[in-house]
């Protein structure tokens, strides 16, 4: 599980604190009562950080009579066009054009192979 922290605001804790505050890693285990204790250091926060900051129209519960949202923009779409297709004929013609060199190749061999059925070769 995630938690998260919004570091711009302080902890409510942290707000009335002054002088530095003491830092201490404690380690534990569910079977031992008292835990390991290791001093980390001091920490002095300065004041601004722990001065609240303005809250903004947004922050603030609406007031008597106004919406909680102010209504957005409407969005609008325009879809494009449907894309041309090509026509049968032109098609056909395409394939018969990518083919071909298929089709010449196929013609040369079997003129070869008829050539070389035994009767060239002794």
């Amino acid at each position: 599980m995630e938690t998260r922290q919004n570091t711009a605001k302080p902890p409510s804790t942290l707000v009335h604190t002054h002088g530095p505050l003491h830092l201490t890693l404690l380690l534990s285990s569910l079977a031992d009562h008292t835990p390991l204790s290791y001093p980390l250091g001091e920490l002095t926060l300065p004041p601004s950080i722990l001065e609240t900051l303005p809250r903004g129209r947004h922050d603030l519960p609406p007031r008597a009579g106004e919406p909680a949202f102010q209504p957005e923009q409407e969005i609008f779409h325009t879809f494009r066009e449907d894309e041309k297709t090509v026509g049968f004929v032109k098609s056909a013609l395409g394939t018969g054009l990518a083919l071909s060199p298929w089709a010449v190749l196929a013609f040369l061999v079997g003129g070869f192979a008829s050539c070389v059925d035994g009767t060239y070769l002794t």
